[in-house]
C-alpha cells in the first residue's frame, strides 16, 4: 500500500482499526500517523514521469497564484514539503533544502 499522505510505501502489519471521524476501516501509517482507508489497498497506483509531476506542478502553482498566494509563500510552502519528503527518506539526518 502507498500512504496518500507521505507517499512512502507500507505492508499493514497490524489489524484494521475503524475511526469513527473518517467512518471506515483502514490502517494508521506509523511514522506520518495518516489513517490511509482499506479500500486504498484494491487501487493500483501509476507511477508518474517526471514531465507529469512537472505539470502537475506548474498547474498547482497557477491555480495558487491565481488564489492569491504570494511566491514567497508558496516557496515556504514547497519548501517544508521537501524538508519532510528528505527527512521521511533519510530517517535519523537533518536536511536542510535550500
Amino acid at each position: 500500500m502507498r500512504c496518500a499522505n507521505c507517499g512512502t510505501q507500507f505492508s499493514p502489519t497490524g489489524p484494521l482499526e475503524f475511526r469513527s471521524e473518517h467512518e471506515e476501516w483502514g490502517y494508521d501509517r506509523p511514522v506520518c500517523q495518516y489513517h490511509v482507508p482499506s479500500s486504498a489497498q484494491t487501487e493500483t497506483q501509476s507511477m508518474m514521469t517526471v514531465t507529469q509531476v512537472e505539470t502537475e506542478l506548474r498547474a498547482l502553482l497557477a491555480k495558487a497564484r491565481a488564489g492569491g498566494l504570494a511566491d514567497r509563500e508558496l516557496v515556504a510552502l514547497l519548501r517544508d514539503e521537501l524538508e519532510f519528503v528528505a527527512e521521511l527518506a533519510h530517517g535519523g539526518r537533518r536536511l536542510s533544502v535550500q
